[in-house]
């Protein structure tokens, strides 16, 4: 913030104050204190001709916000003051705005915006922070780690990541703050070192002709895509990632998360979810933090990162109760109006539609899982065999043992909650002569 001592301004301060000083004696002597004086004997009311200004002065604000030109999507700013606070204040293609206060507010404001704050917000920006906090890769734009700063704390911290989590996953609709833009006063000095320092309140003075500039940053958009790219995802880049497939078994639509050897670094995704699809279980090892169900329960967010996929690689994600199965999989579907996107190699890319497949398995599979009440073991061999299938429980202690006579193809082994006795993680194993399969089951309460 920048004070101006100069004699012009000392002097300019104490004809503002006389003036007002005069303006109020004269308008209190007009209205409440009527100058009562003698003529002849009768009292005479006399008004004095001088009549004070019938309203304050006003003085006229301007500014241009230097790095948002027509990337700004918010066509009007607010201005705070420390008495008032101004809204709808039209910004131009260029970013300059321009606005008349009272003359004798205080000389100082800062610029805001609450509005469209998911904008320029997705998991690359979760995975940025994340990296940074574990030393991983450093963020070098000052105006980066302003954006990291989601709860204006001074520091970049796991809090900003669940503020951004609950964003995307449409848990809140603004960050704590109330901000979706912040403004900095372009001629604070801003390093890498002095970032949480800025400022965002400017004085405007006669100096400087009551006009200030300042820089923009998207709290949140920590990557500043916002400032680079524009378009929908799908058109920043043409390729897309199949990423999701669903698959029907007896009355149940599995969606899975696909599996895959290539490095993913993380994936945000809404899913539309027809009303004759109900959630049937969710896979227990998906966390709070990681997936949100709206009230009607028609749309499903899911937002993972690397190490969090890595866990849930090629597992089922859902299973939903479908009691009129259709033909195709119209039943759920990406959102239109959501960014789908996976982040790989710090690429984005659009998330394919969603597929309807055989089960996708190399060996083995089991369906629901979770369950609750019953569920299948499914496997593949490639011709006729003798299988062994056992059902171990977390203590390796043998629940269930059963030899099938494998047909080329797919096979199934079903298995009840009766069997189980109560609810937990279980594992099993298939063993045969041509084929060696393991993996878990989960039943829930």
């Amino acid at each position: 913030m920048h004070c101006h001592l100069s004699f012009n301004n000392l002097e300019r301060l104490g004809n503002r104050v006389v003036r007002l000083f005069f303006s109020q004696i004269v308008l209190l002597i007009t209205l409440v204190l009527p100058l009562a004086m003698y003529s002849d004997g009768k009292a005479q009311t006399v008004i004095p001709a001088y009549m004070a200004p019938s309203g304050p002065l006003e003085v006229t604000f301007s500014g241009k916000i230097l790095n948002l030109k027509s990337a700004f999507p918010v066509g009007t700013i607010g201005l705070q003051t420390e008495q008032d606070i101004y809204k709808n204040i039209e910004v131009n293609a260029e970013g300059i705005f321009s606005v008349t206060l009272p003359e004798n507010l205080p000389l100082s404001y800062k610029l805001f915006s609450d509005k469209d704050f998911l904008n320029g917000v997705n998991v690359g920006d979760i995975i940025k922070i994340q990296n940074y906090i574990l030393a991983k890769n450093a963020i070098n734009d000052p105006l980066s780690l302003i954006a990291a700063d989601v709860n204006k704390s001074g520091k970049v911290t796991v809090a900003d990541i669940v503020e951004l989590r609950k964003l995307i996953l449409g848990k809140i609709d603004q960050f704590s703050t109330g901000d979706s833009w912040v403004f900095i006063d372009a001629d604070f000095p801003l390093f890498i070192n002095n970032w949480e320092l800025a400022n965002t309140y400017v004085s405007p003075t006669d100096d400087n002709d009551f006009y200030n500039e300042f820089l923009a940053v998207k709290v949140g958009d920590v990557d500043r895509l916002i400032f680079s790219r524009q378009d929908e995802v799908a058109v920043r880049n043409l390729k897309q990632k199949e990423i999701l497939d669903l698959s029907r078994e007896e009355g149940k639509t599995t969606l899975w998360l696909a599996k895959s050897n290539e490095t993913i670094d993380g994936l945000q995704l809404s899913l539309d979810l027809d009303p004759d699809l109900h959630i049937y279980s969710i896979n227990p090892l998906l966390e709070d933090n990681q997936y949100s169900i709206n009230e009607d329960g028609r749309n499903i967010r899911i937002v993972l990162t690397a190490d969090e996929m890595s866990v849930l690689n090629g597992q089922p994600l859902f299973v939903f109760d479908e009691p009129g199965a259709k033909s195709d999989n119209a039943t759920l579907k990406l959102t239109e109006n959501f960014e789908n996107m996976v982040v790989s190699d710090g690429e984005f890319y659009a998330v394919a539609p969603i597929s309807l497949k055989e089960n996708p398995v190399s060996e083995s599979y089991v369906s629901p899982n979770p369950f609750k009440n019953n569920t299948s073991i499914y496997f593949k061999a490639e011709a006729f065999e003798d299988v062994q299938v056992t059902v171990y429980d977390v203590n390796g202690r043998v629940i269930s043992e059963q030899k099938i006579c494998a047909l080329p193809g797919q096979n199934s082994f079903s298995l009840t909650g009766t069997e189980l006795s109560k609810a937990g993680m279980y594992f099993y194993s298939i063993l045969g002569k041509g084929i060696q399969s393991s993996g878990k089951i989960m039943m829930l309460d």
